[in-house]
């Protein structure tokens, strides 16, 4: 019966029955986000400004829903300094920690970073009410629930980071509408399920991609090589099977690039990984990789970090052109045993005659039968 509870009500409601149901939920962290916004919030946003009322109330109902708002336990609720800028303050919201405004657009939030918050609990489709969110990153809490396909609604994000959660079922298609993403870091949600989504090959500008440990599993798509910005990439600690396509090689400006630890077909490499001009690192380590190594890696002139490729089935002898790499700080082939021969001595020059950076060479002691 209040008169300011029922207009608040309305507004933050925007007219969807799933809000306004959530809303009339008893104890639910919409219902509490409305009774603070309408009883306690100290700033008392006058009902006639409905924007700032929707996006205040949006952030108050990410609060209770992921933060313990009882006890403080949150560096977000209780920071140790800047008390008057903690989440659910007198201050504007844009002043909260870690909350970023672009004041361009009447200071209209551009950035949520609640990571590392002691946040659990699901995270509320209100989200979508921040229509200019660039990037949220919520990384290392303990957030669970359904994998929230709702976020690839919200066209404007150019930074997700999902990591170190517990976030359960798999990605939709619908993730090619995130046409301005730059960063995709959803590692470490060991409860996901379902294959990597065909849409996301699909956005443009994508230069960060990391899916590990995310329980995925079917093949890598050979669509994989329409990502022609990405730099780097982790698909690693899955159960991804087939083989690993030769579009990959057409991945120009990847540096980082991580894909072990998967259950491929005992595939072979494909030599087109010799392509990878700009890479770094390449980590293909416990992969279910057979055959020969390709001499082409030989081709990686700028790989500076490592060239991991132990525990799979490579055989043969391992390619003198692999001595060319001189600026490799790590090469690794141990427990690959169908390698014959010997380390071939253009490889070993990089560590002894200091002809190259190489510090750390690990091989089994007998490669195999000479």
């Amino acid at each position: 019966d209040d008169p300011r509870y029922a207009t608040i009500r309305q507004v933050v409601g925007q007219g969807s029955d799933d809000f306004l149901s959530a809303i009339d939920t008893p104890s639910s962290p919409q219902r509490e986000a409305l009774c603070w916004l309408t009883y306690f919030d100290p700033l008392e946003v006058e009902t006639t400004d409905q924007d700032h009322l929707i996006q205040r109330y949006s952030l108050a109902v990410l609060a209770y829903a992921l933060l313990d708002v009882e006890t403080g336990d949150s560096r977000l609720l209780a920071p140790s300094s800047n008390e008057i800028n903690a989440w659910l303050s007198r201050a504007h919201e844009c002043q909260w920690i870690d909350v970023t405004c672009d004041r361009a657009y009447e200071r209209k939030v551009e950035e949520v970073w609640m990571y590392e918050g002691k946040a659990r609990g699901t995270i509320p489709a209100e989200l979508r009410s921040l229509t200019l969110l660039e990037s949220f990153d919520v990384r290392d809490n303990d957030i669970s629930g359904s994998f929230p396909d709702f976020l690839w609604t919200m066209t404007t994000l150019k930074a997700l980071d999902l990591s170190e959660n517990k976030f359960s079922g798999s990605m939709s298609e619908s993730i090619s509408a995130l046409s301005d993403l730059v960063i995709f870091v959803i590692n470490d949600n060991r409860d996901m399920t379902g294959t990597i989504p065909i849409g996301l090959t699909a956005l443009p500008v994508l230069d960060t991609l990391d899916l590990s440990t995310c329980g995925l599993n079917g093949t890598i798509p050979t669509e994989i090589g329409l990502l022609g910005e990405v730099k780097a990439m982790s698909l690693e600690k899955n159960s991804l099977s087939g083989t690993l396509p030769t579009e990959i090689g057409i991945l120009q400006q990847m540096s980082h690039l991580r894909l072990g630890f998967n259950s491929l077909d005992d595939t072979t490499l494909p030599t087109e990984l010799g392509n990878l001009a700009s890479v770094r690192l390449l980590d293909l380590a416990s992969g279910r990789f057979a055959g020969p190594i390709p001499s082409e890696l030989g081709r990686l002139s700028r790989l500076s970090d490592s060239l991991i490729l132990l525990e799979n089935s490579f055989t043969g002898t391992i390619p003198t052109q692999l001595g060319r790499l001189d600026r490799a700080y790590a090469m690794r082939f141990e427990d690959n045993d169908g390698l014959t021969g010997s380390m071939p001595a253009e490889i070993c020059n990089l560590r002894t005659t200091g002809g190259g950076e190489l510090e750390i060479l690990t091989v089994a002691c007998v490669l195999g039968d000479p």
